[in-house]
């Protein structure tokens, strides 16, 4: 007979276990520098990431007064 999969709901303790064994055996692949993103950007990537990040701030209409940025 085949086997019956039970519905464990919210909070499925099986389902979180695969879901953890899978994601530290993917994490073990990896190195660390593909963990931490830590790749140097080259100038032209900089370059065009500072033109994006000026023309999006262009269509802004300010800082939030509500929110505070402690920087």
């Amino acid at each position: 007979m085949a086997e019956t999969i039970k519905n464990q709901g919210e909070g499925d303790r099986e389902s979180a276990r695969r879901y953890n064994a899978d994601t530290r055996r993917t994490a073990a692949q990896l190195s660390d520098e593909q963990l931490r993103g830590t790749e140097a950007l080259t100038e032209t990537q900089e370059r065009e990431l500072k033109r994006a990040e000026e023309k999006g701030r262009s269509r802004s209409k300010g800082e939030d007064p509500m929110v505070s940025r402690n920087r």
